[in-house]
């Protein structure tokens, strides 16, 4: 939790700008949300070591993707409940560099308390949709080419931090 909030402060370091869907493209009716990217640098470099440790185990013992790394940076995501924040269905992986997009990771940052709906859902092809957990550093982790969604904030901010791991194309 002392991590969590440790990330929340860090980010506050970077600009925040609102998110977009895809290159310069801003559409409130799919995405809302204010993001702010982190680098790898002295201060976030534990944040980046942390991730990679548990993204290595995950995909050893679940998919065994061939991966590179994490090449992009840290997203950091701020859905907040006067604006309704969400974030309907979509996948991470899809052209150019986003075709290379292997592992999604999101850490939910915020206390669950601090906030109402804003659930990260995924869509793994059944009826079920499945409902992540939303306690307070957990941590998901998802092929990217798993259709997702932030259901709309209805209260509070929920805060959290993505991830992309880089492979190989799919074939």
């Amino acid at each position: 939790l002392e991590e969590c909030n440790s990330i929340i402060d860090l980010a506050k370091k970077y600009p925040r700008k609102e998110s977009k869907i895809s290159g310069d493209v801003i559409d409130k009716e799919q995405r809302a949300s204010n993001i702010s990217w982190i680098p790898c640098n002295n201060d976030t470099e534990w944040i980046y070591g942390r991730v990679g440790t548990l993204v290595n185990e995950a995909n050893y013992n679940t998919w065994g993707f061939n991966l590179y790394g994490m090449f992009e940076q840290f997203q950091y995501t701020e859905y907040k409940g006067d604006v309704k924040g969400h974030y309907t269905w979509h996948v991470d992986s899809g052209e150019d560099q986003m075709n290379l997009r292997k592992i999604s990771v999101v850490i939910q940052l915020s206390n669950p308390k601090d906030y109402k709906g804003g659930e990260l859902q995924l869509n793994t092809g059944g009826k079920k949709i499945e409902k992540t957990p939303k306690n307070q550093g957990a941590v998901i982790l998802f092929p990217s080419i798993i259709l997702h969604r932030v259901t709309s904030v209805k209260e509070g901010i929920r805060k959290s931090l993505v991830m992309w791991v880089s492979g190989p194309e799919f074939k």
